[in-house]
């Protein structure tokens, strides 16, 4: 198992992960974020990540599934929204109880209780070849799935019915092995699915919508993409105050425009990578301690909303409801928690500034009525005073 080395946006530079092979589907992270590797270089493995990264941090564990990312083929596609890796939006929605896609939900991409009605096309002791139809499911009133066999050999067994995806529908055996077939079939994203003859659409497909038919009209087999709003991110609003390693508070806002003007800039769709000259000093929690940092890169995207998070002390911040911050527990320990799942009462950790006239000036323990201390010797050294 490896470990994450850097995290720039959507980009995760991981370390030392096993049997790592280009394009092998990964799992970032203690909430395994679905990811593919996309360039190796000795032991680092630069990983896409398919979700969204807030909160990842050098050290959280990778793990290699050692298969390509892959897409499930079968009855119930047609009546199901995904997003662009194939993730049923409704089923997570219902799942997570949150208009939000949440992190490292993992559900099937088909239905795996609804049962379809087999209707065999070939007969048992028939030869087939890889790719002839031996059967189909009527998927809609108008479409209907054909069933095809992923091996070449001879039909052992058939059965009409009504069956679920990954129940066995026919038994094909090639002389060596007996294959059990299932009308659910797993196929690599980056592999063309194999044909005879490709032929062109030439019958319309009838929605009954009329400004689609009439403005947008489309052939049934062919292929149409429906744009939306690309809503990511991790981020804060630009008013946010963050303290650079020089002691500096610096908003967001202020950063960002420094960046671009000492940085290189590439746009994306909502988004902007800003590659910097020269690194800027930050202070990162390692180990869970607060240490003096440096940031090469600068990221810029965009969010559908923001949460407002408003303290005893007078603080406040505005966040996306899936950015994580550090609470304390009844136990005294941080945790990281999602914005979008804190309550209020909560207690949260934040650096405090506190105002000194020279290098040496004490602090008075006696004038912090809010301190909390998890350190046991400073305990026992207050206790003394």
């Amino acid at each position: 198992m490896g470990e994450i080395y850097k995290v720039s946006g959507p980009v995760v530079v991981a370390r030392d992960v096993e049997g790592a092979k280009m394009y092998d589907l990964v799992k970032v992270g203690k909430e395994e974020l679905m990811g593919e590797i996309i360039k190796m270089e000795g032991k680092y493995s630069t990983i896409q990540v398919y979700e969204d990264t807030s909160g990842l941090m050098p050290g959280e564990p990778v793990k290699n599934t050692h298969e390509p990312l892959s897409v499930e083929l079968g009855p119930g596609l047609l009546t199901s929204i995904y997003d662009g890796i194939q993730r049923p939006l409704e089923q997570i929605a219902k799942k997570s109880k949150s208009a939000f896609i949440a992190r490292g939900i993992a559900v099937s991409a088909l239905d795996r209780k609804r049962k379809w009605d087999f209707v065999p096309k070939v007969k048992e002791g028939a030869k087939v070849k890889r790719g002839d139809i031996i059967g189909t499911v009527k998927e809609t009133s108008v479409i209907e799935h054909r069933v095809m066999a992923p091996v070449s050999g001879r039909v052992a067994k058939i059965r009409k019915g009504k069956y679920t995806v990954e129940e066995m529908v026919a038994k094909i055996s090639d002389g060596k092995k007996t294959h059990e077939i299932c009308m659910l079939q797993r196929w690599s994203v980056r592999k063309p699915r194999e044909y005879n003859e490709k032929m062109d659409p030439n019958i319309p497909l009838i929605t009954g919508q009329r400004i689609v038919d009439m403005f947008f009209p489309i052939a049934k087999g062919g292929t149409a993409c429906v744009p939306g709003p690309f809503g990511s991110g991790k981020c804060v609003c630009g008013d946010t105050p963050v303290m650079l390693a020089d002691g500096s508070l610096k908003t967001m806002r202020e950063i960002y425009e420094w960046a671009c003007r000492n940085g290189f800039v590439e746009n994306g769709i909502n988004e902007e990578f800003i590659s910097l000259n020269k690194p800027i000093g930050l202070y990162s929690l390692e180990n869970g301690k607060l240490k003096k940092s440096i940031s090469t890169s600068f990221y810029k995207g965009m969010s559908d909303s923001l949460i407002e998070i408003k303290t005893r002390s007078g603080r406040s911040v505005k966040v996306t409801p899936v950015h994580r911050l550090f609470s304390v527990g009844t136990d005294g320990k941080m945790a990281e928690t999602k914005a979008g799942c804190l309550k209020k009462g909560e207690s949260l950790v934040a650096i405090r500034k506190i105002g000194v006239e020279n290098d040496d000036a004490g602090i008075d323990a006696y004038r912090m009525e809010e301190a909390r201390v998890i350190d046991e010797e400073i305990r026992g050294e207050l206790a003394q005073l």
